[in-house]
């Protein structure tokens, strides 16, 4: 077999062996010998391998034997599917649900919307612009 470093030949194996993977899954799917769950929900994309095991401990706990497959197949125009959506990542991690990183729960809170010296770091709750949080009189906004 000769092996080749060509960028766009390597695309075209990858894709072909992708597509025969996911061939091979719908195949297993039809027969039910695989069974595919929805798209699991997540805060963080850390929590996502945590949750596959926790759905899969409880499948098997309920009795299932079958291969698990997660996701929703996504189709392009032709209808092919080009991928499988696996996870949703909402970006707001829940206790109970999302392991949260330390990192996470001890950074630093994000930067005001208006940095200190520009004039418009006045704010008043409930009394200002809605897509800035400005006092009106202040607010550059074109709202």
């Amino acid at each position: 077999m000769q092996h080749t470093d060509d960028p766009a030949k390597l695309s075209a194996a990858l894709e072909q062996l992708e597509a025969e993977k996911r061939r091979r899954i719908d195949e297993k799917v039809e027969k039910g010998e695989v069974l595919c769950v929805p798209p699991i929900v997540v805060g963080l994309p850390d929590s996502i391998e945590a949750a596959k095991a926790a759905e899969v401990a409880r499948l098997r706990k309920a009795g299932e034997t079958r291969e698990i497959v997660f996701g929703k197949p996504i189709y392009d125009a032709d209808g092919r599917e080009i991928d499988r959506l696996a996870a949703i990542i909402t970006g707001v991690p829940r206790v109970g649900r999302d392991r949260i990183p330390d990192s996470y729960l001890f950074s630093k809170p994000p930067a005001p919307l208006h940095p200190a010296g520009t004039g418009n770091e006045a704010r008043v709750a409930g009394a200002g612009c809605a897509p800035c949080g400005e006092r009106a009189a202040s607010c550059a906004c074109d709202d």
